[in-house]
C-alpha cells in the first residue's frame, strides 16, 4: 500500500513538472477536466492492486501447499507453508484497511497459522486440518469483509 501511495505522489510530481515547464497545455480557470492526471492516478491504482493481487495470490499458493500437506500427510510441507503465512501478516501489503473488523480478522489469521504450524511439528494431522478448515473460513469471512467496506 505504500508502494501506491509513493507512485502515485511520483506520479503527480512528474505531472506537475510537465505543466510548468509548458509540456501540458495549462486549463483556464473553472475547468475541471485533467485527463493525463486521471490517467495517471488510474495507472497508480491499477499498480498497486497488481500489487495486492500478487501478494494474495502468494498467500493462496502457501494455503495450497497446506491442504496438499495435509492431504498426503507430510507434515513438513503443512509447517512450512503454514509459517510462511503467519509470516505474511507482518508484510506491508497486508493491512489493506484500518478496521477493528480487519485488525481482528488479521490477528485471528495469525494464531489459526501459528496453531497449524504446531499441531504440523507435532504431527498432529486431525488438528493440522481443523486449523487449515479454520483458516480458510476466516480468509472468506476476510475476504468478504474488504469488499464491503471497500
Amino acid at each position: 500500500m505504500q508502494r501506491f501511495w509513493i507512485l502515485s505522489a511520483a506520479v503527480l510530481l512528474l505531472f506537475g513538472m510537465m505543466v510548468a515547464n509548458g509540456q501540458v497545455p495549462r486549463r483556464k480557470p473553472g475547468v475541471v477536466e485533467a485527463p493525463a492526471a486521471k490517467a495517471a492516478v488510474r495507472a497508480a491504482q491499477e499498480a498497486g492492486d497488481e500489487e495486492v493481487r500478487q501478494f494474495m495470490r502468494l498467500k493462496l499458493d502457501h494455503s495450497q501447499k497446506v491442504l496438499e500437506g495435509v492431504v498426503m500427510k507430510d507434515f513438513d510441507l503443512i509447517a512450512k507453508n503454514a509459517q510462511a503465512m503467519a509470516l505474511l501478516t507482518e508484510d506491508e501489503n497486508w493491512m489493506l484497511l484500518e478496521t477493528p473488523e480487519y485488525r481482528a480478522y488479521s490477528t485471528e489469521f495469525q494464531q489459526i497459522a501459528n496453531r497449524l504450524t504446531k499441531a504440523a511439528k507435532e504431527k498432529n494431522l486431525d488438528g493440522a486440518a481443523l486449523d487449515y478448515v479454520q483458516l480458510t473460513l476466516n480468509c472468506v469471512d476476510c475476504h468478504k469483509h474488504v469488499r464491503e467496506a471497500k
